[in-house]
Formats: C-alpha cells, sequence, structure tokens
C-alpha cells in the first residue's frame, strides 16, 4: 500500500514512549494501519482526518456493557445475602466474610450439575447472575466465530490459586499429583490411552506448579476457544522436558477432548448424541475427587478445581476483562485503503496473531530502500 494512504499519528519523535505512538508515527504504511486499528490513537492523526474505532475503545465499551450486566443481579443477591446474617455496618471484618462466603457458595452451585434444592435463593439469584453473563459471551463468541458450542451452565474459568498449589506440592509426592492428574482427565475422556493421559497429567500439574498467582489455565482457555495452536503452546510453556509429548499427540488430544474427532461425534442412525461428556471442552474431570495419599502418609480428598480460584465474583470480572478485548480482536477488520482488500478478517487465535506479524515483517522487507 502507498504511504500516502495511511494517515501519520500526531506527534512524532514525542510519541515514542507509548506503543500506539510508535506505531502510528511508524514509516512503515502497514505498521500505521494496524496500530491505529487495534490501539486508540487519542492524539488524532497530522492530516486531521477520522480515527478508526479501534480494538482498545470497542473493548471497553463491550466490558462495561457485561460487567454493568452482571452487577444489576450479582450485586444486589450477594448484599441481601449479607444482610440477612445481621451484621452492623461497622462490623468490617465479620462483612468481608459473608461476602466471601457467598462468593465460594455460588461458584459450588454453579459446578455442581446436581446443586441442592435448599440453597439460598440469593446465591441461587448470583449463580443465575453468573450464568446469563457467560451465556450472553458464548452468543457473542459465536457471533464472532470464536466458539461452535453453546453456552455451558457448568462453566467456570480456572484461575490458579498459587497459595494452595504451592501448599500440595509440599504436602504430596509429583508421582502422585501426576497419577491424580491422568486419572481426572480419563475420568472425562476414558478413551484416551493410559500412557498418553499419563503424560499429560505430567506436563500439566508441572505447568500449574510454575503459574504465577492469579493465572489463568491457559490450556483450559484454549479448548474453550477452540485454539489448537494455543493449546499447543500452553502445554509447552514452563516444561523442562518439552519431549513429554509431540505437537501431533497434543493436537490428538485436542481434538479428542473438543469433539472434533469422527470417534467423538454422533454418528448417522445413533440417538445418543455422542459421548455426552464430551460435550463440554474441557481438559478433565475437574469434579473428579480422589483420596491422596501426602507425604507423611496420611491421606486426604482433593479434587482439581481446589488448586484453582473459588471466588465467583472475582472469575466473572476476570473473565469479563479479558474475553471482552478476545471478542472486539475476533471482530475487527482491516482493509486495505489503496484497494478495499480485507488485510485481517479477526484475530481469533495464535495462529492468527502470528500470520499477522508475519505480514508485518513482510510489509517491512516490501519498503524502499530495504534489503
Amino acid at each position: 500500500m502507498a504511504d500516502e494512504s495511511v494517515p501519520v499519528g500526531f506527534g512524532g519523535w514525542f510519541r515514542k514512549g507509548d506503543v500506539t505512538g510508535q506505531m502510528t508515527t511508524a514509516k512503515n504504511p502497514m505498521t500505521r494501519l494496524i496500530g491505529a486499528n487495534l490501539f486508540e490513537e487519542t492524539a488524532g492523526f497530522t492530516d486531521h482526518s477520522v480515527v478508526p474505532d479501534s480494538v482498545n475503545s470497542r473493548f471497553r465499551a463491550t466490558h462495561r456493557k457485561f460487567e454493568g450486566n452482571f452487577n444489576s443481579a450479582y450485586l444486589p443477591a450477594k448484599n441481601a445475602y449479607i444482610k440477612e446474617a445481621g451484621l452492623s455496618r461497622l462490623n468490617i471484618t465479620g462483612r468481608a466474610q459473608k461476602e466471601l462466603e457467598f462468593n465460594r457458595a455460588v461458584n459450588d452451585y454453579i459446578w455442581d450439575s446436581n446443586p441442592s434444592p435448599d440453597t439460598s435463593p440469593h446465591v441461587v439469584a448470583a449463580a443465575s447472575a453468573f450464568r446469563k453473563g457467560m451465556a450472553d459471551f458464548a452468543t457473542e463468541m459465536a457471533d464472532a466465530g470464536m466458539w461452535k458450542g453453546g453456552p455451558d451452565a457448568n462453566y467456570v474459568p480456572l484461575v490458579a490459586d498459587h497459595n494452595v498449589i504451592a501448599r500440595v506440592d509440599q504436602l504430596v509426592h509429583q508421582e502422585v499429583m501426576e497419577k491424580f492428574f491422568k486419572d481426572a482427565i480419563r475420568a472425562h475422556a476414558s478413551h484416551i490411552s493410559d500412557d498418553l493421559a499419563a503424560r499429560m497429567g505430567r506436563g500439566y500439574w508441572s505447568n500449574i506448579r510454575k503459574a504465577g498467582f492469579g493465572i489463568e489455565d491457559s490450556m483450559s482457555k484454549a479448548l474453550h476457544l477452540e485454539d489448537r495452536d494455543g493449546f499447543i503452546k500452553s502445554f509447552h510453556e514452563g516444561l523442562e522436558d518439552r519431549n513429554i509429548l509431540s505437537d501431533t499427540e497434543l493436537a490428538e488430544v485436542f481434538d479428542l477432548l473438543s469433539g472434533m474427532m469422527d470417534a467423538t461425534k454422533k454418528t448417522e442412525g445413533d440417538a445418543s448424541g455422542g459421548i455426552p461428556r464430551l460435550k463440554r471442552r474441557t481438559l478433565m474431570d475437574h469434579n473428579y475427587k480422589a483420596s491422596v495419599q501426602m507425604r507423611d502418609g496420611s491421606r486426604v480428598e482433593l479434587r482439581p478445581r481446589d488448586l484453582f480460584e473459588q471466588d465467583a465474583e472475582l472469575l466473572f470480572r476476570r473473565y469479563s476483562r479479558s474475553m471482552s478485548g478476545r471478542l472486539e480482536f475476533a471482530k475487527t477488520k482491516i482493509f486495505n485503503p489503496d484497494n478495499g482488500d480485507l488485510i485481517v478478517d479477526g484475530i481469533r487465535s495464535s495462529s492468527d496473531l502470528d500470520k499477522l506479524k508475519q505480514s508485518l515483517k513482510e510489509s517491512y522487507r516490501l519498503m524502499p530502500g530495504s534489503r
């Protein structure tokens, strides 16, 4: 594309301190075009042309919408639950404990496929708000080409609780935890071979042991978003032995767990609808419970989800912030200003981002005067 076809950001060398300014004032027109569409150019252009509606600005609007809808139902339910305890407004510690209790109760209710009918109506109302928010995200994700399935009423984002993980790592031998995760994987997908599940369990435990506090389980998220390349990349992150599973084997596991292979789909004349558990795109059965032997010989009951954040409100807000951005990246369309050709048709996966990076490199290579 011609250099004069893409406006230059205002500010020149004064903008070198921020990413947006570096891109919109770059000599390369492709870089300027991408930068203006991904990030908000608040300083405007030197030719005073219209600034495009960037991913960044659309993200904020989407995030506010989802947060507002969630708050309108979740917060009244939480406040009513705390009010029932009859605590004084000055009892800050007691109210904080009730709030934590409530958020954990909501989390447990969402995870439970058969919740107790005696559950507090305030917890049920808050869980409904959580589920509606997730269902609304699923709808928009489908519209943006990120998702082919419907909403999962029991889906909860997995964010590592590093304090719990570190404690379990101290108390339980590594090989015991690897077998625990292998069994949880096979409890979800029994058709995965024992050897493959064992190596998956080994790699998974190695990964989450090294996860920082509050880091989302990127393998499960990649499955959730049907991102095969992201799933493979996430598995290898943090591993000292990258030969545990090959990329081909990981792709096979991804296909099995995401229900893409023929073996996991409904066949003609089969009324069963395929393998029921595989209607959920997840790495393992996170409700799988086992009696795990600790280093001192005693035993403790453990579920995979016990190693992750239990606060439903925190989890929704984290998911909302992250997924609002992913949605707007997926909806992004960037056109060549010279001929109208579509340059970017959504950034939905790691591979899409890699292609965009490669296009930028190629545009620099083709610039006049470059070698």
